[in-house]
């Protein structure tokens, strides 16, 4: 007999590609402007609003002397930078026995890269997505505040955004440059009729319309819009893969906001990310050492030292229930 198939060959893991779920984008940390500090906590310095909008210069006559007035500044607000860490252990027999694709020390690097910006994903999300954080919530709920976007017959999400926009610049006197949308709320508004209108003309039919965050961005006259896109679940270690449920991290709401373009004297920020970077000497630390409980294998571990913080919560207008 001719020798067969499975007599001429042995499968073998592939090595030129494999398969791998994560998170194809963060945007947390591009929402506060990170500040490296070199003291794990200190104070942030303000100086009080109001001093610096009152009309307080008079009209003199001759030999008058000038009044004086002043300004207030408030060091009550602090930071602390808490420590936040993950380890993973890498067995010198699994290393050893590991064919190509996989690379435990190259694959756990990863995991755990990717587990540290989750977690300041999943920390903003839960600290600072929601009501009652900055001085002005919206919500589509609302008789009176905006007609939720899905509503594409009745709803304004141009006239409603820009109206937003003064109300934080009435409040900080600079306009707010940022708005960062949950996926739904950005999907519903890239097939909205009164955005479409406004990008219709420049297609064609081989260079159809396409909303795109820069787009929205230049329609709102806004330095970006962020899209929030991970998901995560919250199901233990152990439960079986076909049983785990996933959501969603942003919600249908959104966050306009101003920030600065780095961090500055006199000049507002909605917040910051404070990172201690003097504990390690950069933002974050990864090391390998040898597993201190066995000397069998190897622990991987990531620390960072980081507090995220509202530092002028009127610079900042919450948008819920965006749509129904």
């Amino acid at each position: 007999m001719q020798p067969g198939y499975d007599d001429m060959h042995v499968d073998a893991l592939l090595t030129s590609m494999s398969i791998a779920y994560k998170n194809e984008m963060y945007i947390a940390e591009e929402i506060f402007p990170q500040v490296e500090v070199l003291n794990r906590s200190d104070i942030v310095p303000r100086y009080d609003k109001s001093f610096w909008f009152r009309d307080e210069v008079q009209r003199l006559a001759p030999m008058q002397p000038a009044p004086v007035s002043g300004y207030e500044v408030d060091t009550t607000m602090t930071y602390y930078c808490h420590e936040y860490g993950l380890g993973h252990v890498i067995p010198d027999q699994t290393r050893d026995n590991t064919d190509e694709p996989f690379s435990p020390d190259r694959d756990g690097m990863m995991w755990l890269t990717d587990k540290m910006e989750m977690a300041k994903e999943r920390h903003f999300v839960s600290n600072f997505w929601k009501t009652s954080v900055w001085t002005t919530d919206k919500s589509g709920t609302s008789d009176t505040d905006f007609i939720q976007w899905d509503s594409y017959g009745t709803s304004s999400p141009i006239v409603n955004i820009r109206s937003w926009k003064r109300t934080v610049r009435h409040l900080i006197a600079r306009n707010p440059n940022v708005l960062v949308l949950g996926d739904v709320t950005f999907d519903t508004l890239a097939d909205h009729p009164v955005i479409l209108d406004r990008v219709k003309y420049g297609a064609s039919q081989n260079n159809p319309a396409v909303v795109t965050e820069n787009l929205i961005a230049q329609l709102l006259g806004l330095s970006k819009v962020l899209v929030g896109t991970s998901i995560y679940t919250a199901d233990l270690e152990g439960t079986a893969e076909s049983s785990v449920t996933y959501s969603a991290n942003w919600s249908d709401s959104g966050l306009l906001l101003f920030q600065p373009s780095a961090p500055s004297l006199m000049t507002p920020s909605a917040g910051y990310n404070f990172i201690w970077k003097t504990a390690f000497g950069g933002p974050q630390y990864l090391r390998k050492r040898r597993e201190p409980l066995s000397e069998k294998g190897d622990l991987l571990e990531i620390y960072s030292f980081w507090d995220m913080k509202v530092t002028a919560a009127d610079a900042g207008l919450y948008i819920g229930d965006t749509v129904s």
